[in-house]
């Protein structure tokens, strides 16, 4: 039999048009139900997927790249997302100290999440890809919360601070990383020193922190902890302190005025007239010390004479000073502390007078 005979027809049975026409047909429905019921090429959407929290430390980042990760930014591939839920930022060694909280959702692998087909574990690399940035980092927790474990810690350093700081330095003043405030000045009180160019300060603050189970932390790995070092910067100046007290911006004790008798002795004349009564140790408004009294009294050298007597000898032109103050001091349970530091008989007091810098002694706590 002849596949075309001579009417155009296919095997003598149906003509060569109509089955063209038959065949684009079923190619049509063929191509329709395999878009509308899907594929064997086409990506499974059945895959079970879970979501864990985890966090991702980036180590020190430029600030460049820091200033553009936004939370909500996701890096996705097949059935895996990353999303941005929470950022951390803190000054570091080499560029700003950044933790990222990221969502990781993918296929479940028993309890674990897959990414790149490898579980999600503790000390295992990331890459995360933003829009116009690329970091890695380690990931340093796994958890449920879509937010990193911070607080705000108040914490009182000590410092020593230029009269060009002190003047600048304000309550309110932030510390910023990356346009993120980490820290802010709570409290500034200033006490004088032999240095006149020189202040003892304690500044009180509100510092972001992580929390960790021994201590809070300034960024991952800096324990915020009494005796240990915290920066401050603005455009304007910075200092660093060491931490007297967490949980607290003001010094131990109770604020009280005590009256207490000073000493200096072998004084000369030009300087005992330097030192009157009314003077004032003042710093940012506050008075530290006041002179209530200032009396001056003949200075007793002992002499020996040649053949080896004692004699009590009052100086033709050297004063001893007694000086009576009202001292502003903190009372706690284990004694008074002025400036800061603990003082009682004996011990030597710095009086800052403006005009004039005095070393005192101690002479009696309860004049």
């Amino acid at each position: 039999m002849e596949v075309l005979d001579d009417e155009g027809r296919l095997f003598g049975v149906i003509n060569v048009v109509d089955a063209l026409v038959v065949v684009l047909v079923l190619a049509a429905g063929i191509v329709g139900g395999w878009f509308l019921f899907g594929g064997d090429a086409a990506p499974s959407t059945d895959v079970p997927t879970e979501t864990r929290y985890v966090t991702f430390d980036a180590g020190d980042q430029p600030e460049y790249v820091v200033e553009q990760i936004r939370e909500g930014e996701t890096h996705s591939s097949g059935v895996q997302n990353l999303t941005v839920t929470d950022v951390y930022v803190s000054p570091g060694q080499e560029g700003v100290r950044t933790l990222l909280r990221v969502a990781v959702t993918g296929p479940v692998d028993g309890d674990s999440v897959l990414v790149e087909g490898e579980s999600i574990r503790l000390g295992r690399t990331l890459t995360f890809q933003g829009p116009s940035y690329e970091v890695s980092g380690t990931v340093t927790d796994i958890g449920n919360s879509s937010d990193l474990s911070t607080a705000t810690t108040p914490v009182l350093v000590r410092t020593h601070l230029t009269t060009d700081v002190v003047g600048a330095v304000r309550e309110g003043d932030t510390y910023r990383v990356a346009g993120q405030r980490v820290a802010t000045v709570e409290s500034v009180t200033v006490y004088g020193t032999t240095d006149p160019d020189r202040k003892h300060a304690y500044v009180g603050m509100s510092v972001q922190t992580v929390t960790a189970r021994s201590a809070p932390l300034f960024g991952p790995d800096r324990r915020v902890v009494e005796d240990a070092t915290l920066p401050f910067r603005t455009n304007a100046y910075g200092f660093s302190g060491r931490i007297v007290r967490v949980g607290d911006i003001q010094q131990r004790g109770t604020p009280v005025n005590r009256t207490v008798e000073l000493t200096i002795r072998n004084v000369s004349p030009d300087r005992a007239g330097d030192i009157e009564a009314g003077m004032t140790e003042s710093a940012r408004g506050e008075t530290v010390a006041r002179l209530v009294d200032v009396e001056q009294r003949p200075n007793t050298t002992i002499v020996e004479s040649s053949d080896g007597q004692v004699f009590a000898r009052e100086h033709p032109v050297r004063t001893d000073l007694t000086i009576t103050a009202e001292l502003s001091v903190r009372e706690t349970e284990t004694g008074t502390l002025f400036k800061g530091r603990r003082i009682q008989n004996g011990e030597n007091v710095t009086l800052d007078l403006g005009s004039t810098t005095i070393r005192t002694t101690v002479a009696d706590m309860d004049a």
